[in-house]
């Protein structure tokens, strides 16, 4: 055996939380929040012209369900400063609820402003469209493969995407430079989830 050091370079991590299990029945319980957000936007944009519902964070509004949503996702980043190592911060976060219509695709793209994103998920039926997360590599050969990449239905080889197939209740949170897309809706309904973009920043002593 060769005296050897083997480092891995350049991983990406997606971290998975099931916030269900946590808080039994919390993707309902936002998924509600989400519908009178949406009226409350609503009657906003009726009165007021120059209201911008993209300024209008989602996890600000007044719900038990946001409320707790927004308990357990600083859980989550906690967690996650302590598994990178992270010195002391704060968070600063921007977040809206995000509903795809039947037929609805988010081609690749990446979030320019946070550190970190978070995606929870309410309403997923069935072929609403998995989330595909891009290695930066493109195509590599069979021998450096990642173990954790999806088969790609068409058989083709060397496609350096990894496939996740959300849950309701499930929060997702990954590095804001990781590319991906979100796969046509063909449930017939609504895809609901909730997007968080995090920035992170030193907390001054």
């Amino acid at each position: 055996m060769l005296k050897k050091e083997i480092r891995n370079l350049f991983a990406t991590p997606l971290y998975i939380f099931d916030l269900d299990e946590e808080c039994e029945g919390l993707s309902q319980m936002v998924a509600m929040d989400g519908r009178n957000f949406s009226n409350h936007t609503s009657k906003l944009k009726d009165t007021d012209p120059n209201f911008d519902p993209r300024k209008n964070n989602f996890l600000d509004y007044p719900g038990y369900g946001t409320e707790k949503l927004t308990e357990l996702l600083h859980k989550a980043v906690e967690e996650i400063a302590q598994d990178r190592n992270w010195p002391k911060y704060k968070l600063i976060y921007e977040s809206r609820h995000n509903a795809y219509e039947p037929l609805d695709n988010d081609s690749p793209h990446f979030h320019d402003m946070p550190d970190l994103v978070g995606v929870f998920y309410l309403d997923m039926p069935e072929k609403s469209g998995d989330i595909l997360f891009f290695e930066t590599r493109g195509a590599v050969s069979f021998f450096w493969k990642d173990p954790y990449l999806s088969t790609d239905h068409n058989g083709r080889e060397g496609r350096v995407y990894h496939r996740h197939q959300p849950k309701p209740g499930q929060l997702i949170m990954f590095p804001n430079y990781l590319f991906h897309s979100v796969e046509t809706n063909l449930s017939g309904v609504h895809r609901i989830s909730v997007v968080i973009d995090i920035k992170v920043l030193p907390d001054e002593i």
